[in-house]
């Protein structure tokens, strides 16, 4: 199957104090190990930024609905699901949340005020962080649907672990360890 369709990414069109809130913003504070106030950030600041651009954001992804006329809206960013259900709930079509997170306290935000009756959210498992968290925001049980955290095919090819090494400095017959949280 082929891939039609098109990829849209609202957020960097916002602006926070007229800087463009960017996905590049968290992967810069991120790698320079900011992750203390990236943390603060997404649970104090985004949530109430994002709640104050909820019209705009629709507006966005409602133009590129018009632009594109899909058969489906699918979302893969927090903060913006509440405005992207109420776009497609205008345009009649279905709304997939896919969560890449088993924490989903930034996905759910405004949810309780969605009117979207075509939804669908995907979740890695069932913790008391995601399941009981869609519910008690008033997603149906029946709309939630566990299928694990979606993973890059890279992550399944084969790789030249000698030109990985090389690549990131690391000794030939150094054992590395590798530990990762997000992707």
């Amino acid at each position: 199957n082929e891939w039609v369709g098109s990829v849209f990414h609202p957020i960097n069109e916002i602006k926070v104090f007229g800087i463009p809130c960017r996905e590049s913003l968290y992967n810069f504070l991120i790698s320079r190990n900011f992750t203390h106030l990236m943390n603060w950030m997404a649970s104090c600041v985004a949530p109430y930024l994002f709640k104050r651009r909820t019209e705009k954001i629709m507006r966005l992804i409602e133009n590129q609905l018009i632009k594109e006329k899909p058969d489906i809206l699918i979302s893969l960013i927090p903060f913006i699901n509440y405005p992207a259900s109420e776009a497609a709930r205008r345009f009649g079509i279905p709304f997939l949340i896919v969560s890449t997170d088993n924490d989903l306290c930034n996905w759910v935000n405004g949810l309780e005020h969605m009117t979207h009756s075509r939804v669908k959210v995907t979740i890695g498992s069932d913790l008391l962080t995601t399941r009981e968290l869609l519910e008690k925001k008033g997603i149906p049980s029946e709309a939630i649907e566990t299928i694990g955290l979606p993973l890059r095919s890279t992550f399944y090819s084969s790789m030249d672990k000698e030109r990985l090494r090389f690549q990131h400095g690391i000794l030939p017959k150094r054992p590395v360890v590798l530990i990762m949280m997000g992707g």
